[in-house]
């Protein structure tokens, strides 16, 4: 094969030919899996996490009944003060605001201001309520979009499953792929063997 070679001369050296696989400079693991779902956006499958969403609605739910009770005594106890103009927060959202720049006793409004926060969060999250019952309301929200895009979201097909169920085996195949680094580099390639 070489028969045009001087004695003591070295056979050329193989240039690398480019790639095929479009993922092989990705690091295997998360990056690896990323550029695979990227590649293939159709397969891409991800956790709803529902029961967990759930859970913390109910949460938030429980929260904001605390604090509506917490608010709601506040409020009587405020109504029943001749105390400064206490006695008006209820009726005037001015002097309520007021109260934070006159004295001590800001309870109430802080109580709205933490019940504003818990709504803000709970609105976000909760997009509908259960068969049968009274629909909640539903808000042009970036996560709330979120929210229900993924809810809609549908099942893999078996197909997709053994299809990265195999790719993922292959990642941790150690004979199937070895790092080689090349002019700072990493290419990967199949072992023979």
């Amino acid at each position: 094969m070489f028969c045009h070679l001087k004695p003591g001369e070295a056979p050329p050296r193989k240039t690398p030919s480019a790639p095929t696989d479009p993922l092989f400079d990705l690091q295997l693991g998360y990056p690896k899996l990323a550029g695979k779902m990227g590649i293939m956006p159709e397969t891409a499958m991800f956790r709803k996490f529902a029961a967990l969403n759930v859970r913390n609605l109910l949460y938030l739910q429980s929260e904001l009944m605390m604090l509506e009770r917490r608010l709601k005594i506040a409020e009587l106890e405020d109504g029943a003060s001749t105390d400064g103009e206490k006695n008006l927060y209820a009726r005037d959202y001015f002097c309520l605001e007021k109260s934070e720049y006159k004295g001590p006793d800001v309870k109430q409004l802080h109580l709205v201001r933490r019940i504003r926060e818990v709504l803000k969060e709970y609105s976000k999250r909760c997009a509908t309520v259960g068969k049968g019952q009274a629909r909640a309301y539903t808000m042009p929200d970036e996560a709330l979009t979120q929210q229900q895009t993924i809810h809609q979201m549908k099942e893999p097909t078996q197909m997709d499953l053994d299809s990265f169920q195999n790719f993922l085996s292959s990642m941790h195949s150690p004979r199937l792929r070895q790092a080689e680094a090349t002019k700072g580099e990493i290419r990967f390639h199949r072992r023979h063997g």
